[in-house]
């Protein structure tokens, strides 16, 4: 009699072949996450600069504006109202617009090339500013090397006046 012995699969064997099949699949997974991390840290990088160059924008504003303030003379700030001011009103000295118009357009030709206003208002003895600054992103694609986002700032201030009566 001769014994019938069916064929030898080794199960070490199928476990090799299917190890070899699956090896490469976890490649391309990790390559996507390590690109998707990168790009998704690069677009929080561009938009945190933009953030703080807007905020950077509006603090030069404000020393600006400051500056053009500095050059109002004492009489006007303390003693040139001659109205009564009720307690809930809110009085700001009249710092003369046109005067203050002139020294702005005085000090543009002194402001950062990048810098520009695109419009001031002074009414009421306020003052109102919108500056434009062109940055450059940290991290520019090759593609948008030409592309140059402009931040935009609105910057506002008066001086309010001083009562008498007090």
């Amino acid at each position: 009699m001769e014994l019938i012995t069916p064929p030898l699969i080794s199960i070490g064997c199928n476990r090799r072949v299917q190890l070899a099949s699956e090896n490469g699949s976890v490649l391309p997974l990790l390559i996507g996450l390590v690109l998707f991390a990168l790009s998704t840290y690069i677009v929080a990088v561009n938009i945190y600069f933009l953030g703080t160059s807007k905020m950077k924008l509006e603090q030069w504003g404000e020393e600006f504006i400051s500056s053009l303030f500095q050059e109002i003379s004492y009489q006007d700030y303390f003693f040139d109202s001659d109205e009564l001011l009720k307690d809930d009103a809110r009085s700001f000295v009249n710092v003369g617009c046109t005067n203050l118009l002139l020294q702005i357009q005085k000090k543009l030709n002194q402001v950062h090339p990048n810098k520009r206003f695109i419009a001031t208002k002074c009414d009421a003895g306020r003052i109102s500013l919108v500056i434009e600054e062109k940055i450059r992103l940290p991290f520019t694609p090759q593609g948008l090397s030409n592309f140059e986002p402009r931040v935009t700032a609105h910057v506002e201030a008066g001086l309010q006046r001083v009562r008498k009566d007090r």
